[in-house]
């Protein structure tokens, strides 16, 4: 057992890389579940035309975010019509918990 001065900094460094790796393992997960249906289509391509669906209408970091995954082509409320966009930044994109779903997109809509 640790004594002395410490102890207090080392517990909380140990929670705070538990907390850590519990966040990263979770919003990974969501990720992927979020990404299913895209992950269906066209796996093989890494761009693709997707819809992102947010848990409030986007504001201007969310659309200045989603112009670094691809073509911006329209929003629709809460959604973000995005054509070519890299899968891997969709992916890294729908760990934020602000993105509810990520659709694809056959660009009719």
């Amino acid at each position: 057992m640790i004594v002395g001065p410490l102890r207090l900094p080392l517990l909380v460094s140990i929670a705070i890389a538990i907390f850590a790796a519990g966040w990263t393992a979770w919003t990974s997960a969501e990720a992927a579940r979020k990404m299913a249906a895209v992950d269906r289509t066209a796996a093989a391509a890494p761009m693709a035309d997707v819809v992102l669906t947010l848990k409030f209408a986007p504001e201007a970091f969310h659309m200045t975010r989603a112009q670094e995954l691809g073509q911006v082509v329209k929003t629709d409320g809460r959604r973000l019509y995005l054509r070519s966009a890299d899968r891997s930044l969709v992916r890294e994109y729908a760990r934020a918990p602000w993105v509810e779903r990520v659709d694809p997109w056959d660009g009719r809509q």
